[in-house]
């Protein structure tokens, strides 16, 4: 985790906190703000201690974690299936497989990624071989994805938070999950009275 110069730190607390921040030039304050919540979620609204620490491990594992993410899809990913399985696959694309062998030696090797993965869910006939090859594609991070979920979850209730949700949005959308409910709700609200509203003035439709 990169730590912020503490002197940046003390200058954006003090120019938020002073007395002419009612002064501040409303594009200056939005960019303090912005700094105030990078600090913050780089662990430095937390007080030093054993809290502190544990932020900081919590926040390397999950980059870790990221960076592995990112290259295991680079790797050769995929699944060993039987021509039986992959009937409907045009025959071009089944000769471009890897022929396996030993224990895969009636098998081909199905990469996840284009253009063999597209080709395999919309040509393979057999709806049993097609689930096989999304979920395989789907669940090929899901350990790491599981552990992050857990991670970011303990990151957030270290910064007190209740959960991860409203920790991650708040500087984007709202200071809380709970007006982010609200306002959608009222979305909804107003498509619906635009609809009736347009159904009143158009008539209804003839069949």
């Amino acid at each position: 985790m990169r730590v912020p110069d503490p002197h940046a730190r003390r200058s954006v607390l003090a120019s938020r906190r002073g007395p002419s921040n009612g002064d501040l030039d409303a594009e200056f304050q939005v960019y303090l703000d912005q700094m105030h919540q990078a600090f913050l979620r780089n662990g430095l609204g937390i007080a030093d201690g054993q809290d502190r620490n544990r932020f900081t491990i919590v926040k390397k594992e999950l980059q870790d974690s990221k960076v592995a993410y990112l290259k295991s899809l680079n790797t050769s990913s995929g699944i060993w299936l039987t021509a039986k399985e992959l009937d409907g696959l045009p025959m071009e694309s089944f000769f471009s497989l890897e022929i396996g062998d030993g224990k895969n030696a009636s098998k081909v090797f199905l990469p996840f990624k284009k253009p063999h993965l597209e080709r395999a869910k919309h040509f393979v006939k057999s709806e049993t071989t097609r689930r096989q090859i999304y979920v395989g594609h789907d669940s090929r991070c899901f350990p790491r994805l599981k552990r992050a979920i857990v991670l970011r979850d303990e990151a957030a209730r270290l910064q007190g938070y209740p959960k991860s949700r409203p920790s991650r949005t708040r500087a984007k959308m709202a200071e809380s999950s709970d007006f982010q409910f609200v306002y959608r709700r009222y979305e909804r609200e107003v498509d619906t009275y635009c609809e009736i509203g347009t159904k009143l003035v158009t008539g209804p439709q003839m069949s």
